[in-house]
């Protein structure tokens, strides 16, 4: 069976020292962003935390946004790894949705920027549409087995357009949320894609 891990889990068989570069540059890059705004940090701020050199941040990434974007998929996917799965026939917000929730709001100064409509890191949002595309389609194949692969995969990017876009409005604000908060938003994000899924064909 695919978890969703899986899904999110890069190439099988990556160099030992490729990894460790890779990962290198993601704690540099996570590490910046306590101290300051993702549009500030340039190639040179990286390598010079990693202690790599600057041939060698080219050599794996094309910019800082590509660097933000894989550490964003990184961080998304050990948080779904220590995350238990949501049951197949569950009503309420999924565990994991709220999970993720509960990450974003904790990290909204940085989250806020990532998926805003004004963003200007267009791969890290890319990553989130794809991220929310794909477990869209994985909840519409379990209630609409019968329906074609076209309009699932066309309801599934609709609902992760909507959702990001209405979690973009939701991070504007620069306070962290209270954890009622974070509840009452995931349920109501949640309630409006179960009735678009319901409607579905």
């Amino acid at each position: 069976m695919i978890t969703i891990a899986d899904l999110l889990s890069g190439p099988r068989g990556v160099d030992p020292r490729v990894a460790r570069t890779r990962e290198l540059l993601r704690e540099a890059v996570r590490r910046l962003l306590r101290e300051r705004d993702p549009g500030e940090l340039s190639v040179t701020d990286i390598t010079t935390a990693a202690k790599v050199s600057r041939p060698t941040f080219y050599l794996h990434y094309g910019s800082p946004d590509e660097l933000i974007a894989d550490t964003v998929r990184e961080d998304l996917r050990a948080l779904l790894d220590a995350t238990p799965p949501a049951g197949r026939d569950e009503e309420g917000v999924p565990p994991v949705m709220l999970a993720l929730l509960v990450e974003v709001n904790r990290l909204r100064w940085l989250y806020g920027r990532l998926v805003g409509v004004a963003s200007p890191f267009g791969r890290s949002r890319e990553e989130f549409v794809d991220y929310l595309a794909e477990r869209f389609a994985e909840l519409i194949a379990v209630r609409h087995p019968a329906l074609e692969d076209a309009p699932r995969n066309d309801a599934a990017q609709f609902l992760a357009g909507g959702t990001l876009n209405m979690l973009g409005a939701w991070l504007s604000g620069p306070e962290v949320a209270a954890p009622a908060e974070v509840t009452a938003f995931a349920e109501r994000a949640w309630r409006l894609i179960q009735s678009v899924v319901a409607g579905l064909n």
